[in-house]
């Protein structure tokens, strides 16, 4: 009897819960969008002719070592080398874009 009591006040909370989490990442956006902060996405296609929606794409990762490693990567418009240690990761060089 205290569960089917309980059980319509369950629903009415966890209802409340999630519109709760709704309006704060709705609020977020927002708040992203209007001091620019909001990250830029475009579409970028696979080898296999997927799209998908990628800020930061790997073009090429070559291993130097156990535990170390050089990758090119594509940030928006940027193309960086990048060192890739079990430390940390380092900006080796900007490199010119594609042509």
């Amino acid at each position: 009897m205290l569960l089917a009591a309980a059980d319509g006040s369950l629903i009415a909370a966890l209802f409340r819960v999630v519109l709760v989490f709704a309006l704060l990442w709705a609020v977020l956006r927002v708040i992203g969008r209007v001091t620019g902060r909001a990250p830029k996405r475009r579409l970028v296609r696979s080898g296999r002719g997927q799209r998908h929606d990628r800020v930061v794409e790997i073009l090429d990762r070559q291993s130097i070592g156990r535990e170390s490693s050089v990758a090119v990567v594509r940030v928006g418009d940027r193309r960086l080398a990048l060192g890739i240690t079990e430390h940390g990761i380092n900006v080796l060089a900007e490199l010119e874009p594609e042509p």
